[in-house]
């Protein structure tokens, strides 16, 4: 009796792929990046700083190289 309990739980458990469950991937969960989930950044999101938001020039570099660090308004005592 056990043995033909056995027998029907193979057949309906194989151990086999069956094409429901394949092994290889399907057509609809492909390994390979798809165009909607690339690996490589998007334009959207770069690596790389954009000129918007500058990392080693910019707000602090304009500081320095200014000719007039102090307004004209500002009063300027040296005595």
């Amino acid at each position: 009796m056990s043995n033909t309990l056995i027998g029907s739980a193979i057949l309906s458990h194989p151990i086999t792929p069956s094409p429901h469950h394949p092994i290889t991937p399907s057509p609809h969960h492909p390994i390979t990046p798809s165009p909607h989930h690339p690996i490589s950044p998007s334009p959207h999101h770069p690596i790389t700083p954009s000129p918007h938001l500058p990392i080693n020039y910019g707000y602090s570099t304009r500081i320095d190289i200014s000719p007039n660090p102090i307004p004209p308004s500002a009063p300027i005592s040296r005595e």
